[in-house]
């Protein structure tokens, strides 16, 4: 007999009342710099930490000594050849500049006879052989430095390309090196510098090792809740759903009328067109049987977002009509697609599972980031569908 997921009102409590629940849900609680911004898995915010923590002159007041033990890690590696870990105590760290986000290379540690090349990976991959398109550009750019290139993913792993150039680096090792500074210099930071630390620090064991005991507690508890929780999950909020009414309350405060609706689509036209575009009396594939409508794509794209017109199945002579009209406008493109046909196709980047750590508030700014070009398309084409039905009409 099939089992079935029924969850009960005194299951729910009995997870409620589970002391690692409390636990766990104390523990959340607790305040975090990362977790409130929402930035704990944003590669270019570690980036950004990583050369705030690595830089001497910084003010964290640690001067060269996260430096100096992260160094000795990187030195000591058996790719590292000519360098050994008492290498990195001879740097003169008066002179240390990292740069941020340079040249697309995401930490760039520069001495007066060295340059260390970081490239980090939290969740991504490489990609577009920039593994290499980094070396070349770095012995390029300082042919007279001793060059060592670094590798961070949270575990260690050993890149796809360039294996005996890149030294593989563990986000689990600088952890450590937190770890052991927040043991024995804790008394001696000040108390902003030493909560930013240990933020990051909890993040680190948290979110990209999983090893804090928040996790160990969280896999008991689903060992003893699986099926309460695996309810939970199958009613969790979905983040398609949250993008999309966010995406219809844009297009209604822009003034538009929303259209046929599927998952991952949101559809619309002016009023303009509304009034002036037939709707058919048969099923052309959309649910209210539009001829046209503008679509925003957003879901089956994944990292992007795309704004299309698009031309419905249907009569012959309106699909004809909107043809003839469109694909005369500035910007239009070779048409493409059989049965529904589109002329328009603007592109932006649009990350779904980004977009779900944010709250509706930052979604929304990321929105209005493409808005303004989209507004832009719809009115150009609003006006051109408009005129050319008021010629018809004037015949």
């Amino acid at each position: 007999m099939e089992e079935t997921n029924y969850v009960s009102e005194s299951d729910l409590i009995n997870l409620l009342n589970d002391i690692n629940f409390e636990r766990i849900d104390l523990e959340l609680k607790e305040s975090n710099f990362f977790e409130i911004l929402k930035i704990s898995r944003m590669e270019i915010r570690h980036s950004n930490f990583l050369g705030w923590l690595l830089d001497p002159n910084e003010s964290h007041g640690l001067n060269e000594l996260i430096l100096v033990r992260f160094l000795r890690g990187v030195f000591s590696h058996e790719i590292a050849h000519n360098l050994n870990a008492l290498d990195a105590d001879k740097i003169d760290f008066r002179s240390v500049e990292i740069k941020r986000e340079w040249q697309n290379i995401d930490l760039l540690i520069i001495t007066d006879k060295k340059v260390i090349c970081i490239e980090n990976k939290v969740d991504s991959k490489e990609h577009s052989n920039q593994l290499t398109r980094y070396k070349e550009f770095i012995q390029e750019t300082f042919p007279d430095k001793e060059k060592t290139f670094v590798y961070l993913t949270p575990y260690g792993n050993t890149p796809k390309t360039e294996v005996d150039v890149y030294i593989p680096y563990s986000y689990v090792s600088f952890a450590e090196i937190l770890e052991r500074i927040l043991n024995v210099y804790e008394k001696t930071l000040n108390d902003k510098i030493l909560t930013y630390i240990n933020d990051y620090h909890t993040v680190l064991k948290r979110q990209i090792m999983q090893t804090d005991t928040v996790n160990d507690l969280a896999v008991q508890l689903y060992k003893t809740h699986r099926k309460t929780l695996d309810f939970i999950l199958e009613n969790r909020p979905d983040v398609e759903l949250e993008i999309r009414e966010l995406l219809q309350q844009k297009v209604k405060d822009s003034g538009w009328i929303l259209g046929t609706i599927n998952k991952g689509y949101v559809r619309f036209l002016t009023p303009e067109l509304d009034k002036l575009l037939p709707k058919y009396e048969y099923n052309n594939g959309w649910a209210n049987k539009e001829s046209f409508l503008f679509e925003l794509e957003f879901y089956w794209t994944k990292d992007k977002i795309n704004l299309k017109t698009t031309i419905a199945p249907g009569e012959e002579e309106v699909r004809t009509k909107l043809t003839e009209t469109l694909k005369v406008l500035e910007g239009s493109v070779k048409p493409w697609g059989s049965k529904w046909v589109s002329h328009f196709l603007i592109n932006k980047k649009f990350n779904l599972e980004r977009l779900g750590e944010m709250d509706n508030e930052e979604r929304m700014k990321e929105i209005d980031k493409f808005w303004p070009e989209l507004t832009a398309l719809v009115d150009k084409v609003n006006t051109a569908i408009t005129a050319s039905y008021k010629v018809e009409n004037t015949k």
